[in-house]
């Protein structure tokens, strides 16, 4: 499984994370289609592991979920790819 780590300091710097996650997107797929296209290049199971660390469940969820907005949904979409938060 290919995993990319994606860092922020902490659940205050979320604006900071996803602009992260929109450069990656940006700059590896571009377009949803061909993140899917990426996907199925590398033949693996993708895991996004997202930091802080901290965070209660409620902000995790909304943390999460902008997090996914900001891939363009591909968890939502293509089974192959996972989000998590770190350990």
């Amino acid at each position: 499984m290919q995993k990319i780590v994606l860092c922020a300091g902490d659940i205050h710097d979320q604006k900071a994370l996803i602009s992260s996650v929109q450069t990656w997107f940006d700059t590896v797929c571009g377009t949803l289609a061909r993140f899917e296209s990426v996907l199925n290049d590398w033949g693996k199971d993708v895991c996004f592991i997202l930091t802080p660390l901290n965070t209660d469940k409620i902000c995790a969820e909304r943390y999460a979920y902008r997090v996914l907005l900001a891939i363009g949904r591909a968890a939502q979409v293509n089974p192959h790819v996972q989000v998590r938060f770190a350990r």
